[in-house]
């Protein structure tokens, strides 16, 4: 199980430091087959903070620093409230919320426009990183106003890596003080971890070489059976 999980994160994260986003919605999906309900956050939180730290790590020279500050003032708000929220919520149904989420976020243009049109920088990091708590992977919140403040592709996709290494930092501070045992899967995460880095690194060498085109049609289709079998399974 180590190993095959340690796969997945790699490739999710090879995923990501090609095209931006993507890469933690890969994970997520697979991780309910494996993991508890109380641990598919917070063991999703550390392997994608590796992943987006080293990928903004390895372009750190292109990430745009001016967008920092009202990113991180919101990202503190947002842990800080719906870190309150998550402790009343059944575990058990927290692989719903997930599958529920990235439906919506595949195939409803209606909410796809709703979440897009939060254009302040505090709003998008309140909702990021709240939503985080809750859901694990939102880094395409932020896509739209990336591409309308930067131009080149490194420069997006390291500044979104940067601001999901925030986002999954204060999630994971959020279930600590909350009292998740991370340590409880210490094994894990480590095959988890150094897939991440090694999908990071790769990514990075590929970015420029990979069409968007035929993985974003694959992607969607993917994910979508994926939400389906993680909420008819949270019934049963």
């Amino acid at each position: 199980m180590e190993l095959f999980l340690g796969i997945i994160s790699m490739v999710s994260s090879t995923a990501a430091a090609v095209f931006g986003l993507g890469g933690g919605l890969i994970l997520i999906s697979f991780l309910p087959d494996f993991l508890p309900g109380d641990a598919l956050v917070p063991v999703h939180g550390v392997t994608q903070l590796a992943s987006n730290t080293s990928r903004a790590a390895f372009s750190f020279r292109s990430i745009v620093w001016r967008l920092w500050p009202l990113f991180f003032a919101g990202s503190v708000l947002g842990a800080t409230m719906f870190g309150l929220l998550v402790v009343n919520i059944s575990a058990a149904y927290i692989p719903v919320f997930i599958g529920v989420y990235i439906l919506l976020k595949l195939w409803s243009e209606r909410v796809g426009r709703l979440l897009s049109s939060f254009d302040s920088l505090f709003v998008l990091g309140f909702l990021q990183t709240g939503l985080g708590i809750l859901v694990g992977s939102t880094g395409h919140l932020t896509m739209p106003r990336l591409l309308k403040e930067i131009s080149d592709r490194d420069g997006i996709v390291a500044t979104s890596g940067m601001f999901m290494s925030l986002s999954h930092g204060l999630k994971l501070l959020a279930y600590g003080i909350i009292g998740f045992k991370f340590n409880q899967y210490s094994v894990i995460l480590a095959y988890m971890v150094t897939g991440a880095l090694i999908g990071s690194f790769v990514g990075t060498l590929l970015r420029r070489r990979i069409s968007n085109r035929w993985f974003s049609q694959i992607l969607k289709i993917l994910l979508t059976v994926m939400a389906l079998r993680m909420i008819y399974s949270a019934f049963q």
